[in-house]
Parts: structure tokens; C-alpha cells; sequence
């Protein structure tokens, strides 16, 4: 845990969809409809980097920028009853950079980060009073190895002994389907809260 196709790629010179879609790592991202939740012993093809050159004139400045970096966070903030934390000030400290704000009307945060970073200290100013979170970036399990969402397909019906990604992801799919909820096979906010009511 702790690396993501974002990461990597961010120390091997590569954008992390060239890797992503790179056709030797298919079978992975079949295993993992999410780029960002890597498990130990996933195994990464990289491809060699292509060298490309670029006519400039002589004598004057040219600004290149690397695609794919910064990468963004987003955070959703909803309280008991899943109702948007909206308007609410806070500070984040993301790797030692501070960053402040108010959540928006969906109760999202969303800001520009390292791939690399690792730690995020979010503090909301609450009226009920101060709330601190720690996010550990780049630690997200991916829904086919929890075994919480394993256990709570298997009990609806939706998944029989295999706990293989493949299996766990198309009964999530199943799940998804059957709630009208968008069918991606990801453990989001909406699935997680509909599998806890289903349950």
C-alpha cells in the first residue's frame, strides 16, 4: 500500500494514463477498475520512455509543463444521515503544505497535490466545534480486496465462495445495476452507503 499509477508514474518520467493503458498491464486494470488503489504484489509493466524533440527558436524563452502533474485530491464531506457537509472552513496540511478553504455545496474539497504525497491533516471548523481527520494518501484499498464489502456481497447473494478480483468486481457491478447506481465496479461513497442499507 501507499503507491498508485499516479505515483509511479511521477518517478518514472511517464504520465500516469501512458502506463495505465500500457497493453502489459490490461490484465491489472481489469483486476483494478481504479488506478489510484494498488495493492502489494500488484505487478506494474513500464515502458521505456520515448524521446521526443521539440523546434525552438534560439535566443528566447519556451515554457514546457509536464502533463499529469500536479494530481488532484477530492474529498466529500457528509454528515450521519448522508447529507452534504456544505460551507464548512477548514485547513489541510497536505505533506507540510497548508492549505485553507470552505467546503462547496456538494460538501467537496478539492485541491492540486503531489502524486507522491503521502499524509493530509484535514481540520474543519465545524459549529459543533473542531473536527480533525488524518487521510493517508495513496492507501485506499480497492473494493475487491476488502473484505468488508466481501462479506456484505456474499450475504446479499451477489457472490458466491471466490474472492478473486474479477469475481468481487462484477458482483459489485451486479449491485450497482440493481440500485440504479452508476455501474463501475468501484467502492464509492453511494455504493458503501447503499451495501450498509441493503445489509
Amino acid at each position: 500500500m501507499g503507491e498508485c499509477i499516479s505515483s509511479i508514474a511521477l518517478h518514472c518520467g511517464l504520465r500516469p494514463e501512458t502506463l495505465w493503458d500500457h497493453p502489459d498491464n490490461a490484465e491489472l486494470k481489469r483486476q483494478r477498475p481504479n488506478m489510484f488503489q494498488l495493492v502489494p504484489g500488484d505487478e506494474i509493466a513500464i515502458p521505456a520512455i520515448r524521446a521526443r524533440e521539440e523546434k525552438a527558436v534560439t535566443g528566447r524563452r519556451h515554457t514546457y509543463r509536464r502533463r499529469g502533474v500536479p494530481e488532484r485530491l477530492r474529498v466529500q464531506l457528509k454528515d450521519d444521515e448522508a447529507r452534504p457537509r456544505a460551507g464548512i472552513p477548514y485547513r489541510i496540511d497536505i505533506d507540510g503544505s497548508l492549505l485553507d478553504g470552505a467546503t462547496d455545496g456538494e460538501g467537496r474539497i478539492e485541491h492540486w497535490i503531489a502524486p507522491d504525497a503521502r499524509l493530509a491533516l484535514l481540520t474543519l471548523d465545524a459549529p459543533e466545534g473542531p473536527e480533525e481527520y488524518e487521510i493517508q494518501l495513496g492507501q485506499q484499498r480497492p473494493a475487491a480486496d476488502d473484505p468488508r464489502i466481501i462479506a456484505c456481497l456474499r450475504d446479499l447473494g451477489l457472490l458466491g465462495s471466490g474472492e478473486d478480483p474479477p469475481s468481487v468486481i462484477a458482483a459489485l457491478r451486479a449491485f450497482q445495476a440493481s440500485r440504479g447506481i452508476a455501474v463501475t465496479g468501484d467502492a464509492d461513497e453511494e455504493t458503501i452507503a447503499a451495501l450498509a442499507v441493503a445489509r
